[in-house]
């Protein structure tokens, strides 16, 4: 060995750097491709308290885009998609009042928003099964059509291309569809029925209506509106749905809609600053202008999909000082509305125009003038999808609600699903009394279900929320408290219920997601990033449809 050397004019030391430098280029490009912090691949950025780091790895957003792309391209060859019914013109613009059908704590700082996500290849085949076969609505193509498909998923979760971790179907965390009328072993009626029934009546002609009330998780609209594009995509869109007339903290957002209210409005929540009658309209948020001056706009930016609206309806309060505000839609010449009533009671304007693209503007004429918010929708067959965001909104704060006012709110709008998610704020103490929090979340849903009976309710459990530790990052313990009593109050109140806890990765979920490139949960370890905020509508899109094709099924 050593003639060797001597021949090609090499000293032993050149020999040990050339051979030091090409182990540290295989050791990098090695922890590169798997994703593993760098200079040290073997130390986890961010340890789960009392555990070794998680071997799990949260699905890739391009990966679970190309699966359901994929999966929506085979459903529209096979004739799953909605058709939405040809347009109608609207006769010009018309109004008419209508009354109505039937007469805290400190919060969690709220500075950030996104979603979550769940684990890697497992979340991509749930959504691969869900979303091709949910939408195939011919009975004929159906069941050899889920055969095909469990077939293909299996043997991708057992190839090379799934990794060595990878997970099956059953593991996903799917929606517990409750028994609402029978037994669990012989049910006739299931939470979602009644959903999932008027889903089958969109192809011919109808609206199916979701309203999602939360905490500031879904406030800026990204987990909620994932979800709504991609039901719009597949059952046909109706059209915007719910909006309030300003923003109610700054990072409110519908996307693809500008809000704007100017300066004069006074703006009260269920949280804070509360108002003393608790009447907050559909939304959990009224808006006064105490005189003229106050303006509002709504209307189609860059990214805008509703071209076509011609239904606007404004909810607003009759009251005997009530004032005088004009609404304009579109192009058309403002229409004056006086608020003025013989008592206090909840009342609302109904315009219609020409399809066109969202826009609709405000401004009160003399004051009082009291709104609660407003909805946009076309005359086509779809899915409409309300988004109610509220700063630091508890369970609690929701009950806190004049309950007549809320439910004939609830009444009139007539939604057909009914999304609950909350939990985050409550999470904020290191524990909670579970007989009173159980009871206050059954307040909640019977008066969801009293003002609209037959309604699907689903509720959606809070995320696994995280808190730093002098060893990183650790689940808050409070979380899983939450998330049973809220599995409890579901199955015995006939609600179906979804873990976005156990979407994340359960008690991993918090160092999975804020350790996930790009990360799916923020600094504070509370609120997602948009990555993440984006993920998390998907899933719970993925999990609706899988149920709903176990419901055409039965």
């Amino acid at each position: 060995m050593s003639s060797n050397r001597r021949s090609l004019g090499v000293s032993p030391s050149v020999v040990w750097t050339i051979t030091f430098v090409a182990l540290f280029g295989l050791t990098f490009l090695a922890a590169k491709g798997k994703d593993l912090p760098w200079p040290n691949p073997w130390k986890s950025d961010v340890p789960v308290s009392g555990a070794s780091a998680p071997k799990a790895e949260v699905l890739q957003e391009e990966v679970l885009d190309d699966g359901l792309e994929s999966l929506e391209e085979q459903l529209a060859g096979l004739g799953g998609t909605a058709e939405p019914s040809p347009a109608v013109v609207a006769p010009a613009l018309s109004a008419g009042n209508s009354q109505p059908a039937s007469v805290g704590a400190p919060r969690v700082s709220e500075e950030a928003a996104g979603p979550p996500g769940s684990d890697a290849a497992r979340v991509q085949a749930d959504a691969r099964a869900a979303a091709s076969a949910a939408a195939l609505l011919d009975e004929a193509k159906m069941e050899q059509a889920i055969v095909d498909l469990q077939s293909a998923v299996s043997a991708e979760l057992a190839g090379p291309a799934a990794g060595g971790d990878a997970a099956g179907l059953e593991d996903v965390p799917a929606i517990s569809d409750n028994c609402v009328v029978g037994s669990a072993d012989k049910c006739k009626v299931r939470s979602l029925d009644a959903f999932f029934q008027k889903l089958d009546m969109i192809k011919m002609g109808q609206k199916a209506r979701v309203a999602a009330f939360g905490d500031s998780l879904i406030m800026g609209d990204q987990v909620v509106g994932a979800l709504r594009r991609r039901l719009q995509e597949q059952f046909g869109s109706g059209g915007p749905g719910f909006l309030l007339p300003a923003k109610s903290a700054r990072w409110y957002e519908v996307a693809g809609v500008i809000v704007f209210g100017s300066k004069e409005w006074q703006i009260h929540r269920v949280t804070e600053p509360r108002i003393a009658d608790a009447l907050y309209g559909f939304g959990a948020q009224t808006f006064i202008a105490p005189g003229g001056g106050a303006t509002s706009r709504v209307e189609c930016d860059s990214r805008c999909p509703w071209n076509d609206v011609s239904e606007y309806e404004i909810y607003y309060l009759s009251q005997k000082s009530g004032g005088k505000f004009t609404a304009k839609v579109g192009k058309e010449e403002p229409l004056e509305v006086n608020t003025q009533g013989t008592r206090v009671t909840a009342n609302y304007i109904s315009l219609k125009a020409e399809a066109g693209p969202l826009s609709v503007s405000i401004a009160t004429v003399s004051g009082p003038v009291r709104l609660f918010g407003l909805t946009a929708e076309n005359d086509k067959a779809g899915i409409v999808l309300d988004s109610m965001g509220i700063l630091g909104a508890t369970v609690e704060d929701m009950v806190g609600m004049d309950a007549s006012h809320f439910s004939e709110q609830i009444a009139h709008r007539r939604s057909d699903l009914v999304m609950l998610m909350f939990g985050t704020n409550e999470s904020e103490e290191p524990s909670i009394d579970e007989k009173t929090y159980k009871e206050t979340y059954r307040k909640l849903v019977a008066i969801v279900r009293k003002s609209n009976p037959g309604v699907s309710i689903l509720m959606v459990s809070p995320p696994a929320r995280g808190t730093k530790t002098a060893s990183g990052v650790a689940l808050r313990p409070v979380i899983k408290s939450l998330v049973k009593v809220q599995e409890e109050v579901a199955r015995e109140n006939g609600c179906a219920f979804w873990s976005a806890y156990a979407a994340m990765g359960g008690e991993q979920g918090p160092t999975l997601w804020y350790n996930k490139v790009p990360k799916y949960l923020s600094d504070d370890l509370t609120h997602f990033t948009a990555d993440g905020a984006t993920h998390m509508g998907k899933l719970i899109y993925a999990s609706l449809l899988k149920s709903y094709i176990e419901y055409k099924k039965r």
